[in-house]
């Protein structure tokens, strides 16, 4: 029995910083004055951060936040950034930002309110959409400064999207350098 719970308390203590890990990004919520609603995002932190401290390490803001794209891209991250992947990328914090509860998320993400329309007959008409510019709004005068705030964080920023996540971030690059 004493054996037993040898090899347990063991097995616990070796373990203990993966079941930890096993929340992969922490919860945050931020009142948005710009985007009149309350918005929410998770924070990943690298494993060293607590270790490491008078590190500053890069920020991946990713949009479309949901749990499957957070834990691939801290899994990958991860990974790439060991010595035994050959540190192929930096640690870095991940800042995922999930799609409004209050809208539609290509109200966020696309930069026109457009109608479809064919031989001058209105086959749709989209409305409550392209607010890009409130949405990078949003990131400039609330959510980095709210990262930069609470967070070590160096000048390196990523904007990873796809879909209409990837048409917000070329948007973003090609007209703001806030990103670069």
């Amino acid at each position: 029995m004493k054996v037993l719970l040898l090899v347990t308390v063991t097995l616990v203590q070796v373990f203990s910083p993966c079941i930890a890990s096993n929340t992969i990004a922490r919860p945050h919520a931020i009142t948005s004055a710009v985007m009149d609603e309350v918005r929410t995002y998770h924070v990943y932190l690298p494993p060293s951060y607590h270790l490491e401290k008078k590190r500053r390490f890069p920020v991946l803001y990713v949009l479309d936040d949901d749990m499957h794209r957070t834990k691939a891209i801290a899994g990958i991250r991860e990974g790439l950034s060991t010595e035994t992947l050959e540190t192929q990328v930096h640690k870095a914090i991940i800042v995922a930002i999930p799609s409004s509860e209050n809208a539609i998320r290509e109200r966020d993400l696309t930069p026109t309110n457009v109608s479809w329309e064919n031989n001058g007959k209105l086959l749709e008409r989209f409305s409550h959409i392209g607010k890009t510019n409130q949405y990078l709004a949003f990131f400039n005068q609330e959510l980095i400064p709210a990262i930069e705030a609470h967070y070590r964080v160096n000048q390196q920023r990523v904007l990873i999207g796809e879909s209409f996540g990837g048409l917000f971030a070329e948007l973003v690059f090609q007209f703001e350098t806030y990103f670069r």
